[in-house]
């Protein structure tokens, strides 16, 4: 009878790994150690380093059973911790030399914390099934940088988004702002491509007007 109680307990933990307590920390600061501490240990940079600030990264997950509601689908307040993992993976991959260059300059870690988050959900997601949430950088201004994430199901030929995010973020150093452009020049970024991150913005203002998404306050 033991035994099964602990085959049981196991798969309940197996199953909901990810919504164990500190879970979420580990998952986090997985990817900081990776692009921003192992590096420097090691010797050595990035090996997958992305081609420009707008390259996509991706995260694979699955629904797991607690993080299902009453009716039997993934439980909407649940997208957000998931939207956390997956954009800081983006995040931290895309600036980690910016992050590492600062802290060796100044003894301290700028960070990238979040203003604001519009999410859209369009078709549920069943207990067990797995998915993916697609990142990308949209674009920048001055101080503002947008975010877009995407939870697809099905097979990666022929996904089908389940729902759609947009994060705005702000780059800081300790107080002060760091505009992103800049932040992404000094991670070996071009020219070229920091100043497209502003067109980029201009072209997507009238839709995140209509959202009602807030960029220009401070």
């Amino acid at each position: 009878m033991h035994l099964v109680v602990k085959a049981l307990v196991a798969a309940f933990l197996v199953v909901n790994a990810k919504n164990i307590t500190f879970s979420w920390h580990i998952r986090f600061f997985y990817y900081f150690y990776r692009y921003c501490v192992l590096p420097k240990w090691l010797g050595y940079g990035v090996k997958d380093k992305p081609a420009s600030p707008f390259a996509e990264r991706r995260y694979d997950t699955r629904c797991t059973l607690m993080e299902c509601d009453i009716n039997v689908h993934k439980s909407n307040s649940t997208y957000f911790a998931d939207l956390d993992i997956a954009r800081s993976d983006l995040m931290i991959w895309l600036l980690n030399k910016f992050l590492r260059d600062t802290h060796k300059a100044n003894g301290r870690w700028a960070y990238v914390p979040v203003g604001s988050v519009y999410c859209n959900f369009k078709k549920e997601i069943k207990p067990l099934q797995r998915y993916t949430i697609v990142s990308r950088v949209l674009g920048w201004n001055q101080k503002w940088l947008i975010v877009e994430s995407r939870f697809e199901i099905g097979s990666k030929k022929s996904p089908v988004v389940a729902a759609t995010a947009l994060t705005k973020y702000v780059v800081k150093d300790k107080r002060k702002t760091i505009p992103p452009s800049e932040a992404f020049k000094m991670t070996g970024f071009s020219e070229g491509q920091c100043a497209e991150g502003l067109v980029r913005f201009e072209k997507m203002q009238s839709f995140m007007d209509v959202e009602a998404i807030e960029v220009q306050g401070e």
